[in-house]
Order: structure tokens, then C-alpha cells, then sequence
């Protein structure tokens, strides 16, 4: 598992209430539990660029676990190079963020 992946992870396993108050302040939208997640949210980064993102809280059986998901049309609207951009800025944006509030 790469380290940029577990950013987002981490930040929501160390700051919960922040990481879903991120997702609000970047005007995400609830949407019902995806894949039975605690947190499932969508993200509009692009007009046509939807980000899902599903995070499971640790229990005692399981690790948490996060995930980021394009829309199966996103290389339709937007190059892969720019799906990827945008997903790595979102992750670095969020990590900045929770650096200064912790």
C-alpha cells in the first residue's frame, strides 16, 4: 500500500470529526452508505469530475480502511494525468490541513 494512500487514512483514523468537516468545507455531499461505509461523501473537485470517498472505521476485527473512487466516465472528462492530480491535491490539501490543526 503506497504512503500517499494512507494519508487520507490516517488523517481520518487521527482526526474524524476533522476529516468529515473538511469534506463539508469542500462542499462534498452525503450520499447513501456506499459499500456499508461509516463515511461515504462526494466530492465535485471538476463539474463533471466526481470523487466518492468511503472511509470504515477501525473495529475490533478490522483495520479502518479509506478509499477514492472516480466516476467510471472521468477519463471521458478529464485526462488521467489531471484524475490523478487532482486526487493526489485533494490528499496533500487534506494533509496540510490536519498538520496545523493537530
Amino acid at each position: 500500500m503506497s504512503s500517499v494512500r494512507k494519508i487520507p487514512e490516517k488523517i481520518a483514523d487521527t482526526y474524524t470529526g476533522l476529516f468529515e468537516d473538511l469534506i463539508v468545507l469542500f462542499n462534498g455531499k452525503e450520499v447513501e452508505n456506499h459499500y456499508e461505509s461509516d463515511i461515504s461523501l462526494v466530492l465535485y473537485p471538476l463539474p463533471r469530475l466526481p470523487l466518492l470517498i468511503c472511509y470504515w472505521k477501525a473495529d475490533e476485527a478490522m483495520d479502518s480502511d479509506l478509499h477514492l473512487f472516480f466516476d467510471s466516465s472521468a477519463d471521458l472528462n478529464a485526462d488521467i494525468d489531471i484524475v490523478y492530480g487532482i486526487a493526489a491535491g485533494i490528499i496533500v490539501m487534506f494533509e496540510k490541513i490536519a498538520l496545523k490543526h493537530g
